[in-house]
């Protein structure tokens, strides 16, 4: 950890810290992703009132930063919100719902969370999930396709974990379709994805095939949902971790 990155941690923790003590909780976001949306999440219920912590993703942070206020201003009233039933006094009079988090997602999402009650995952969390326009939610038929990877619900299969559809069409070779190893990953500047055995593939040995086919080969892929856009992954072997880069052509 480099000296920056370490002044904004201590800094990021005693202000946690302070939060909780005065209030009872703080709202932690994480913004300015290419490709992950805008996220927030309360740190603090906790320990402070036994009600499991709260992330939303996919408004602006104006707008997650003081409904998760609300929402915790309610739970210091004594309201307790449970998943899967209907609230309508949280976003602009429209129905949301709450969803159990996944232990499996807790690393992926809620690092400061994780840090506060021990650096463990002993704690429940929810998810506020908010509906379309139409008011559809993501696991609806209905819902609007176009807001898909405004929420990752982190209720689902953690086997795949992209922001993409299962049937997402990616390119890869047929090498790795006969079962060579991912060892290079590309995510495109324009949001595709590319997964390869080797460094330079040729364009005749390119197939599309559905995301989901790639990743139940190799669940170990799940550990680039946060690679940003214009960046690329390589591993010496499926048994290596990955390094990043920033892809320059």
């Amino acid at each position: 950890m480099d000296d920056t990155h370490s002044h904004h941690d201590r800094l990021a923790k005693e202000r946690i810290t302070s939060d909780v003590e005065k209030y009872g909780w703080h709202v932690g976001w994480l913004t300015n992703s290419n490709y992950v949306p805008d996220h927030a999440m309360t740190i603090g219920l906790y320990k402070s009132f036994g009600h499991p912590e709260i992330i939303i993703f996919g408004l602006k942070p104006e707008v997650m930063h003081p409904m998760l206020n609300d929402v915790g201003n309610k739970i210091r009233d004594g309201e307790v919100f449970k998943p899967d039933r209907d609230y309508k006094d949280l976003v602009d009079k429209q129905s949301v719902r709450f969803i159990e988090v996944a232990k499996d997602y807790y690393g992926d999402y809620l690092g400061y969370c994780n840090w506060f009650n021990g650096k463990t995952i002993d704690y429940p969390c929810l998810q506020l999930v908010w509906p379309d326009i139409s008011g559809h939610f993501p696991w609806e038929e209905q819902f609007d396709e176009r807001w898909y990877r405004m929420q990752p619900l982190l209720n689902r299969d953690p086997c795949f974990k992209f922001l993409e559809k299962p049937d997402w069409y990616v390119y890869t070779t047929q090498s790795v379709v006969d079962g060579k190893a991912v060892l290079r990953v590309y995510h495109n500047l324009d949001g595709e994805w590319q997964f390869h055995h080797g460094e330079n593939p040729t364009a005749s040995d390119g197939r599309l095939v559905p995301i989901k086919s790639i990743v139940d080969k190799d669940s170990t892929l799940n550990d680039l949902i946060h690679l940003e856009k214009g960046q690329y992954a390589e591993r010496r072997s499926e048994h290596e971790p990955w390094a990043v880069f920033i892809d320059e052509e």
